[in-house]
């Protein structure tokens, strides 16, 4: 005897399904198998069931009308971040050290080439004209190791931009969404699921790499 353990073998014992033996609540053609038979057999086929060949004609899926989103859609890093009000349309930005280069380092010459990028405030200095001068060190002095330099700055310019997405339906479709196996509203469910791919792709924007942004990407600019 088998026993209940889920709603399948509810389902099994209540339709009369073969795990669960003979069940009298629904019977056809002298078998007893419900007509959900179908739902545990891959061609559709009542197999078991006297009397007939097939379920073709009198059993149809019907698969409802609501229509189940993918959980991984859920990102939410719009939620993270800390809103702010636009109070600009840009930035200035340190492009460059008054010495040093702009790598992600501070470059230092060790070779002791002549170049004179090697000098004082150079992108490549020598090692011993990064900062250490004699005592009484004159201002401004390029034998004793000082010298004027200063940080390049560039400007960042960022234009705001409207995130928006279209999307429409005909009077035809609308109308046969209402019978048959239909989705019934079909505008409340497109705009359910719109709404969430309009949100995912905000937060796609906001974790997206910022190199694919950058001036010299391939794609073109709006």
């Amino acid at each position: 005897m088998g026993y209940i353990n889920t709603i399948r073998d509810l389902e099994a014992a209540t339709y009369g399904l073969p795990a669960f033996g003979g069940n009298s609540v629904l019977k056809q053609a002298g078998a007893v198998q419900g007509l959900h038979t179908a739902h545990d057999i891959a061609d559709a086929g009542a197999s078991g069931v006297t009397g007939i060949g097939t379920t073709t004609g009198y059993y149809n899926q019907l698969y409802g009308q609501k229509v189940w989103s993918m959980l991984n859609r859920e990102v939410n890093a719009l939620a993270m971040i800390s809103k702010r009000p636009y109070t600009s349309s840009g930035w200035r930005v340190l492009k460059s050290r008054p010495f040093g280069g702009s790598g992600s380092t501070l470059a230092v010459d060790i070779a002791g080439t002549g170049s004179s990028a090697n000098g004082i405030g150079g992108a490549n200095p020598h090692a011993d004209e990064i900062g250490g001068v004699p005592e009484n060190a004159g201002l401004s002095t390029a034998a004793d190791g000082l010298g004027s330099m200063a940080p390049t700055y560039a400007q960042l310019f960022m234009s705001p931009k409207t995130i928006a997405h279209q999307f429409d339906i005909s009077e035809l479709a609308m109308e046969m969404a209402q019978i048959d196996d239909g989705l019934g509203d079909i505008r409340a469910i497109i705009r359910e699921d719109m709404g969430k791919a309009h949100a995912e792709a905000q937060n796609k924007m906001l974790l997206m790499p910022l190199q694919v942004y950058g001036e010299v990407s391939a794609l073109a600019n709006i």
